[in-house]
This record gives structure tokens, C-alpha cells and sequence, in this order.
């Protein structure tokens, strides 16, 4: 029965400061444990993959042979924890490193399975179209294969001496609308 449903992965970092709902965040959950909620109706087979700056589980992921990979962009940034009195361009070097090993996974994962497609979250996408440019410019086997979007409500990882402050949770019915929608049109 299952092996007839696409699979889905969601993947997401366990740090505190990337879980976007307080309550969420007190019970040690992540992104991916709200999404789970927000898709476990719908016809697909759900796999959660926890994910910091050391994983290193592509082929499993791949292995999986998702349809859909729906992830944080900021899931393989760890800095925050480390950031505290750290120079700002250290830590946004940090956070661009991450950020390259995110687009090398994504470029990875399309290589080895074509049908795949992503999902890609954010509180903070300065221009999301730029963004999927630069990344289909680096793997143009992602070209019409990447969607991002912008959680309302909230900004991207702290940098150094900042906290977190924000008002964007996937409980929000509207985001839970919005991603949900989203993925019916991938799927």
C-alpha cells in the first residue's frame, strides 16, 4: 500500500533558534514536526530527517527516492549557538558556508534522482526568485524544480549579539494553508 504513495522528506535543524514556534520549541520539536501535522492527511508517505551542520545523510535521503524534499534553508546553520561575542562577518561567513552546503545537497539530490522537487522555507528571503536563480545558475539540473517560500511573520537566523524575534509559526493557519497548497501544486 505504502510503496504505491510518494514520499515526502522533511528536513529541519533540532537548534532552538531555527524552530519557529515557541511551543514547538518547548517541546524540543522542529519545523518538520509542524509540517508533519499540517500534510499527514493527504495521500504521501511522510519521513522526518533531523539535520545540523555535520549530517551527512544524502544518500539515505536519495535512498528514500523522494518526490518532494521540503527544507529549511537555514537547517545546516549551527553559528547561533557559537555567535555571542563572535565579529558579524565571521558569523555570516558561517551562515554562507551552510548555505552552500544546503545548494550542494539540493544540486546532489537532483543529479542523482531528476524527479525530485523542493520546497525550500525561509523567515527570510531577501529576493526568493534571485535566490532559486543563483541556485539553478550553480545545478542547472534544479532549473523549474525549486519553490521558495517566505514564511510570513518572522527573519532569518540571529547573527551575533542578536536574538531571535519573530511571529512566524506553521501553526499559523494561513502559513499551514499556504504550505499545504504549495505542496498539492508540486505533488
Amino acid at each position: 500500500m505504502f510503496k504505491d504513495l510518494p514520499v515526502i522528506v522533511l528536513m529541519d535543524s533540532p537548534i532552538a533558534e531555527r524552530v519557529y514556534d515557541p511551543e514547538t520549541r518547548a517541546d524540543h520539536g522542529t519545523n518538520a514536526d509542524d509540517i508533519n501535522d499540517i500534510l499527514r492527511d493527504l495521500p504521501v508517505v511522510l519521513h522526518k530527517a533531523t539535520v545540523t551542520s555535520t549530517w551527512h545523510r544524502e544518500d539515505q535521503v536519495i535512498g528514500q527516492n523522494p518526490a518532494l524534499v521540503i527544507i529549511h534553508r537555514s537547517c545546516f546553520y549551527d553559528g547561533t549557538p557559537f555567535s555571542e561575542g563572535l565579529d558579524t562577518a565571521l558569523v555570516k561567513h558561517v551562515y554562507e558556508l551552510s548555505e552552500g552546503k544546503l545548494m550542494a545537497f539540493l544540486g546532489y539530490v537532483a543529479i542523482a534522482n531528476p524527479r525530485t522537487k523542493f520546497l525550500v522555507y525561509s523567515r527570510s528571503f531577501e529576493d526568493e526568485s534571485l535566490w532559486i536563480d543563483l541556485l539553478e545558475n550553480r545545478f542547472s539540473r534544479l532549473r523549474g524544480k525549486v519553490t521558495a517560500m517566505t514564511v510570513a511573520g518572522g527573519r532569518g537566523p540571529a547573527l551575533a549579539g542578536e536574538s531571535v524575534r519573530s511571529k512566524a509559526t506553521f501553526r499559523d493557519p494561513e502559513t499551514a494553508r499556504e504550505i499545504k497548497s504549495l505542496v498539492k501544486s508540486m505533488m
